[in-house]
């Protein structure tokens, strides 16, 4: 028995049409905007605020993925010489200060940024769906994803 290749095909739309009409459409804008930069390119990003009054609603976020490095000096930093007395010191700072806050600022992007598979910077990710790579004026990256996008629709 020989199937041919266009009943497959009517078998298969038959089966998964009905599921993929029932399915709620994607929104036409991202809701969500994530901008990966490394430490020296977070004075280059540009069109934010233009990009936050053409899409209403849209939550743009910026992760300076030098904020890890950064925050570890800052509890690094100052600590004597004496590894007895550093400890002593580096406790005290862990009970003064909201650290868990401040860690998962600092490296909240990093893990995010790892979870999502980014292999080079900077990395404009909307919805957590599409990336735009070496770009860090926004309505340059929202162009390209529009024709990403729309190629796909």
């Amino acid at each position: 028995m020989t199937l041919r290749l266009p009943v497959l095909v009517v078998c298969a739309l038959t089966l998964f049409l009905p599921s993929l009409a029932m399915s709620e459409p994607r929104p036409m804008t991202p809701q969500r905007i994530d901008v990966f930069v490394a430490p020296y390119q977070t004075g280059s990003i540009v069109g934010q605020t233009i990009l936050e009054r053409r899409i209403p609603g849209v939550r743009i976020e910026v992760h300076d993925l030098g904020a890890p490095q950064r925050f570890e000096a800052h509890l690094s930093a100052g600590l004597p010489d004496d590894p007895a007395a550093a400890q002593r010191q580096f406790e005290q700072r862990l009970q003064a200060e909201d650290l868990e806050a401040q860690a998962m600022a600092a490296f909240g992007g990093l893990l995010q940024a790892a979870r999502l598979g980014l292999d080079r910077l900077p990395a404009v990710v909307f919805d957590e769906t599409a990336i735009v790579y070496g770009v860090t004026d926004l309505n340059q990256a929202a162009a390209h994803y529009a024709r990403w996008r729309d190629g796909r629709q």
